[in-house]
């Protein structure tokens, strides 16, 4: 996922993110932050319509790979499998699939 472990001068091992990674998020913050600074739209797509896009003379900026905090969907499953992994007993398929709908209409009915 763009991590890797490394030693650190104390012999623990720490979690890092590949530099590729890191550089790929810096683009697309630096990206994002000119693009709302100048009043552009800002429409968050995949990449299934990115021909039409272009064609239409609009710039397709992707979020950078393994970034649940730049891309909401993540976050919502996040909380989904965390729910669910919290309160599945009997390790069914049949009780994971009630687990996460009960879970998405309590959401809801929040809103």
């Amino acid at each position: 996922m763009g991590f890797n472990w490394k030693k650190c001068s104390t012999n623990r091992k720490i979690l890092m993110e590949k530099p590729d990674i890191v550089s790929k998020r810096i683009n697309y913050l630096r990206e994002i932050k000119k693009l709302r600074e100048t009043g552009h739209n800002i429409i968050y797509m995949d990449e299934t319509i990115d021909y039409i896009l272009r064609e239409h003379g609009h710039k397709i900026l992707r979020l950078p790979p393994y970034h649940a905090d730049l891309n909401p969907i993540e976050l919502i499953w996040a909380d989904l499998k965390s729910y669910v992994a919290s309160k599945n007993l009997k390790f069914k398929l049949s009780d994971v699939q009630k687990l996460a709908e009960k879970q998405l209409k309590d959401r809801k009915m929040e809103k």
